[in-house]
């Protein structure tokens, strides 16, 4: 008898910003420090390395990212950003039956903007909240994508 697989759905939609190019996001519950549960949605990044919150999502749910460590600075998009690590949070993804699952993960991040600049701000909030390999090595799902069915999930 095969043993049943987890599977969560994710979508595949297109990008806000060039219609013509589409990208795979999910929306999850995370339980962050010094803030509690919030719900963003994160873009899944295959080309990223690190998994991160967002400055403007941060900013959104009030995480101050200055009062973490910075990891490294980097160039994302238009913006120079200093990656911050967080302390271990609790991912929520719900599968396609309906049944939450907790992963935590130890490598996240959240990033701030390097100068203090308005339009450097600017720029670090155009940046998605990502999901990247960190995400996939700490969890152990398996991405599938499947654009020419518009079908996505992550399973273990």
């Amino acid at each position: 008898m095969k043993a049943l697989k987890l599977r969560i759905p994710i979508q595949i939609v297109a990008d806000n910003e060039n219609d013509k190019e589409l990208q795979v996001v999910v929306s999850c519950r995370i339980n962050l420090p010094h803030v509690g549960v919030i719900r963003p949605t994160f873009v899944v990044d295959t080309g990223s390395h690190i998994s991160s919150l967002s400055y403007a999502d941060a900013k959104i749910n009030g995480l101050l990212v200055t009062h973490f460590p910075i990891k490294t600075s980097t160039h994302i998009g238009a913006a120079d950003v200093n990656i911050r690590q967080l302390p271990e949070v609790r991912v929520l993804l719900v599968d396609a039956t309906g049944v939450p699952h907790r992963f935590s993960l130890k490598q996240f991040c959240t990033e701030d903007p390097r100068v203090g600049s308005e339009l450097e701000h600017r720029k670090a909030e155009t940046i998605p909240s990502i999901l990247g390999l960190s995400f996939l090595e700490e969890t152990g799902l398996r991405l599938h994508v499947d654009m020419k069915n518009n079908s996505a999930y992550f399973e273990l």
